[in-house]
């Protein structure tokens, strides 16, 4: 049972942005290959947009298409907080739309990739942080995180925990 969420206007035009291509599906194949309990997803935004991307999730049917849990999606309010959670979580995976959020995560995670950056975010960081894959595709991204996955998993034996971060739609100047 989906928990409701309160206080946004469905009206709004942020639920007429739609999903980024391939998204949903990219998720739910490793929600499949991982299971669900290792998926989680981190968005740093205010309590307001939070509540917008909770309920741009319900609307969209995220949460039965793609099997992530509806507790695994977690907003926190800074950068720090990120890599604060993914180091208690011990994970082992993030994907981010900001290079400076990788680079908080160069300790904290093996794996970094950066999905479709901001031209201005690449500019004013000077590109992507050293060791960082970078991507466009969801497609892309899922062949990274199984190709490392696995290698993590045939030399050590782990298992690979995964943290997916928005953006799983088209940011409001992107949308058409």
């Amino acid at each position: 049972m989906l928990r409701p969420v309160t206080g946004v206007r469905r009206s709004e035009s942020f639920f007429g942005i739609p999903a980024v291509p391939g998204a949903f599906r990219t998720i739910e194949r490793l929600v499949k290959r991982f299971g669900t309990e290792n998926i989680h997803l981190v968005s740093t935004c205010s309590q307001t947009n939070e509540k917008k991307v909770r309920m741009w999730f319900i609307d969209r049917g995220f949460y039965k298409a793609t099997g992530v849990l509806q507790d695994h999606v977690i907003f926190c309010r800074t950068f720090e907080a990120k890599a604060k959670i993914a180091e208690s979580l011990r994970l082992t995976h993030f994907i981010d739309d900001r290079p400076d959020v990788l680079d908080w995560m160069k300790k904290v995670v093996r794996v970094r990739i950066l999905f479709r950056p901001e031209e201005k975010e690449i500019r004013r960081f000077e590109g992507a942080p050293e060791g960082v894959i970078e991507t466009s595709v969801w497609r892309a991204a899922f062949c990274a995180i199984f190709r490392v996955a696995r290698s993590i998993e045939g030399a050590a034996g782990l298992g690979a925990y995964l943290m997916w971060v928005p953006p799983f739609f088209y940011k409001k100047e992107n949308a058409r």
